[in-house]
């Protein structure tokens, strides 16, 4: 069995509100993390790739890593892309389809509702530089906790407003959140989707599940040192086949919020 580093990161800026700065890199310290993994001797795949090559493992290559963004904000391709071009590494970048040439409304409650979002003219650029595009869902909601029908068209519809825009298939999708349930992962395989990222914060590898892949959120504070403890698997756990029982008492407490959220208003 082979490990897999799937890395998460959002934005590649200089900073946010105190409740989004976590979620953002300064490009100054990506950079060293792209030269690390260089200097290291991993070879960058994408989601797709994996998809496609973990049925037959000896084709992966020796030590393999995914680069992954969530979102689609601007600056992926301002501070990001021009880096992974400059050590000619593919990514998967997983963006809402409903705000791309706009802002990040979702992003309301933590006070960056304005961070600007790719524009699909520049999306098209940036899956012809060789980035794999694939879906963050429509609006980024808890696919975990909507109803089946509000997740059902998340799922399906984000992947042919892509397919539309792009002009080509889409693969992938990230869940919002990295949160899903059986019935999500079962419409995620209807829509013909080849594989699917949670979050996790646990290594994948070989024997993970396709429709959902663990990956590791990197945050502001995590430096090249940390970095590379976490390409080594330094403390890090192997994915489970199964979800931890704190992942469903979590569910539960939020759809408990979002019920009195709705009879409150």
């Amino acid at each position: 069995m082979t490990a897999i580093p799937i890395l998460n990161y959002h934005s590649i800026s200089r900073g946010g509100t105190d409740r989004f700065v976590k979620f953002t890199l300064p490009p100054e310290m990506f950079a060293q993390h792209m030269k690390l993994i260089s200097d290291q001797g991993y070879t960058p795949i994408t989601v797709a790739d994996l998809a496609r090559k973990i049925s037959t493992p000896a084709s992966l290559p020796e030590k393999p890593v995914i680069i992954t963004f969530d979102d689609g904000f601007a600056d992926f391709y301002s501070s990001a892309l021009p880096i992974l071009q400059e050590f000619h590494f593919p990514a998967s970048f997983f963006v809402v389809t409903d705000n791309m040439d706009g802002t990040s409304k979702w992003l309301r409650p933590e006070g960056e509702e304005d961070r600007e979002m790719l524009t699909w003219s520049r999306l098209s650029d940036v899956q012809k530089a060789g980035i794999e595009c694939g879906t963050h869902s429509k609006t980024h909601i808890h696919l975990d906790t909507a109803k089946p029908e509000v997740a059902r068209q998340e799922i399906f519809r984000s992947k042919e407003i892509l397919e539309q825009k792009l002009g080509s298939p889409v693969y992938t999708i990230a869940y919002p959140y990295g949160h899903y349930t059986r019935t999500v992962r079962r419409m995620v395989i209807d829509a013909r989707y080849a594989a699917a990222c949670a979050v996790r914060n646990t290594m994948s590898h070989t024997d993970d599940d396709l429709f959902g892949l663990a990956r590791i959120t990197i945050s502001r504070g995590t430096d090249a040192a940390h970095l590379s403890d976490m390409l080594a698997g330094k403390g890090l756990a192997l994915a489970p086949r199964y979800e931890y029982p704190w992942v469903a008492g979590w569910r539960q407490v939020r759809r408990v919020r979002q019920m009195f959220s709705r009879t409150s208003q």
